[in-house]
This record gives C-alpha cells, structure tokens and sequence, in this order.
C-alpha cells in the first residue's frame, strides 16, 4: 500500500500544481502560455509512454538467454508428446503439411 500513496500523494500534487498554474496563467491574457498549460496533462502522458516504450525496448533488447531453461522446456515438450502418444495422439508430419499441393 505504501507505493499506491506514493503515487496518489504525487498525482494529487501534480494536479494542484497544474491547476494553480493554470489559474495564474489564466489571469495574465497570454493565450499560447494558456494553450499549453491546458495541455501539459496531455504532453505529460505522452512523454510518459515514449520513455515507457523505451524502457521496454531497451530491456527486450538486453535479455539475457537462459540456455538451461531452454534445455528444461525442450524436455517437457519432449515429456509431453510422449504423454499424447501413449494416448492415442497422432502428431501431423510438419514437412507434409506446409509443402502440400492443392489438387
């Protein structure tokens, strides 16, 4: 709970600064300064998904292979298809499949 009052004690600051802001701004008659104090939530968001679509591309760049987890996957495919053929399941030959010719 303690990172939920964080982030709301922050959003709480955040709009009244912006609404004093927009107050004063208001108040001195310049309509471009208004303009864009109207729409700092808005370029907020936006700057807020580029560096989050960063940060991800970033780490999906950087992620480490794990070779002993791929090993431990390959085994439970293997564990798995050796459970549905003792079941009766036949698997389709992937090479006849995708290089089929229609009639």
């Amino acid at each position: 709970m303690t990172r939920f009052r964080e982030t709301l004690m922050f959003g709480i600051i955040a709009i009244i600064i912006w609404l004093t802001a927009l107050f004063f701004v208001s108040q001195s008659g310049c309509l471009t300064t208004l303009f864009h104090t109207k729409l700092l939530p808005v370029y907020t968001v936006v700057i807020f998904g580029l560096i989050s679509a960063g940060i991800v591309i970033y780490r999906v760049l950087t992620f480490n292979d794990c070779p002993e987890a791929n090993q431990e996957l390959q085994k439970q495919i293997e564990q798995a298809k050796a459970d549905l053929r003792s079941k009766g399941f036949i698997f389709p030959n992937s090479a006849e499949t995708t290089h089929k010719k229609a009639d």
